[in-house]
């Protein structure tokens, strides 16, 4: 069943286990410290996923290697199929993986693109178990630095505000950049899993302020629409209006805010299933190429 945070959205991105929750609950009231380390644990856990058999063959015909990430001091599994001028770099969302861009990555290549993709650490056949945002923005980096320049980077979810910080605050400059089902405030996601976990809204506090000192920053600073003024480049949001888990009126924000910014809102097709939409796909397709998106499967503005 569906939690209702006190946000208001529903929240199925963190499926946390009964016992671990109850021995959260325990916790918060002995000590919000002991809590907030507790839950922040399992915030940092991502889930790793079976793969059906197209995904794995599609993996396979991958060229791969690992990447170093120096900044974080990590490697990554990156991923190489076509061999076009023109590069796309895509970046999965939390608990995703690089080949879950199957449909997208195919289409990619029969356009004469060069379609890399990565495994954020503790994802996919990255090595680790925990993770933050950070390492997504800096695994970007080390892409572009390493195999760029891009002619695109396509990021869904977690990977898609990543890519956004990327480009606004970080310096990477591709041709074009699209989100698939991003979110924006990073704060209320904080405040989110600390609902699910049914703990105080202190406790999502302090985790902020350790995410802070983490960043050296105020995390506002990662938000979709303080990144999106700072992006200069062509940009296409997307967003689905039934998304249960990144309510799309965030993406409205974000597109608002961006000096090249286009919005297309489609239904029913939630969180992860618009990342096979045929129709989807054309418009991105559309996109790169420097096409109008058109309106049949939403809205478009701008």
């Amino acid at each position: 069943m569906e939690k209702q945070t006190s946000q208001g959205q529903t929240a199925n991105i963190y499926p946390v286990p009964k016992p671990i929750v109850w021995v959260g609950r325990f916790l918060q009231f002995f000590s919000v410290k002991w809590a907030a380390a507790y839950s922040r644990y399992f915030f940092m856990l991502p889930q790793r996923h079976g793969i059906k058999p197209a995904e794995r063959q599609w993996r396979e015909q991958a060229r791969q290697w690992d990447m170093d990430v120096e900044a974080i001091g990590k490697k990554v599994r990156m991923y190489e199929w076509g061999k076009g001028d023109k590069k796309v770099l895509l970046a999965h969302g939390w608990s995703g993986r690089g080949s879950q861009f199957i449909h997208l990555g195919r289409r990619l290549v029969e356009r004469g693109y060069r379609v890399i993709a990565f495994d954020a650490p503790a994802h996919g056949q990255s090595g680790g178990k925990r993770t933050l945002m950070l390492h997504f923005i800096e695994t970007i980096k080390a892409a572009e630095a390493q195999h760029g320049p891009f002619h695109a980077i396509i990021g869904h979810s977690m990977g898609g505000i990543a890519a956004l910080n990327a480009v606004g605050s970080h310096g990477v400059r591709p041709a074009y950049l699209v989100t698939i089902g991003i979110p924006d405030s990073i704060k209320r996601i904080f405040y989110q899993f600390a609902a699910i976990m049914g703990l105080k809204p202190d406790i999502a506090r302090l985790n902020i302020e350790y995410l802070a000192r983490v960043y050296g920053s105020d995390i506002d600073r990662l938000a979709g629409s303080y990144n999106a003024e700072k992006v200069e480049i062509p940009t296409l949001i997307v967003h689905d209006r039934d998304d249960k888990e990144v309510p799309y009126t965030e993406a409205i924000s974000i597109a608002g805010k961006l000096p090249q910014g286009h919005l297309l809102l489609t239904r029913g097709l939630g969180h992860r299933r618009i990342l096979r939409n045929k129709e989807v796909i054309k418009q991105i397709l559309d996109f790169l190429e420097g096409g109008n998106v058109g309106e049949k499967t939403g809205e478009f503005y701008r």
